[in-house]
């Protein structure tokens, strides 16, 4: 039986070597962002806005300046989920 993320921790690497780690309970809203991204070329200097854990709070970043995003499953048994 496959175990079910609880929640998934969304790493942006930018350019400059900057690293934020955003939390995200839906798999969707990560597919969106990396949507806008990666996949829409007429989008590198317009601003996206990234929701961070807060309710109303987002992290307003250029896809241009984004270097990688890592999308790491955080499992509700998982120590680490805890700790941080």
């Amino acid at each position: 039986m496959p175990r079910t993320a609880s929640e998934f921790a969304l790493h942006i690497i930018l350019n400059g070597g900057h690293h934020e780690v955003v939390r995200m309970t839906n798999y969707k809203d990560i597919n969106d962002i990396v949507q806008q991204v990666f996949m829409q070329p007429s989008a590198g200097n317009d601003y996206i806005n990234i929701p961070l854990q807060l309710e109303g709070e987002y992290m307003i970043v250029r896809p241009s300046c984004i270097a990688a995003i890592h999308v790491e499953p955080l499992y509700g048994s998982s120590l680490e989920a805890y700790s941080q």
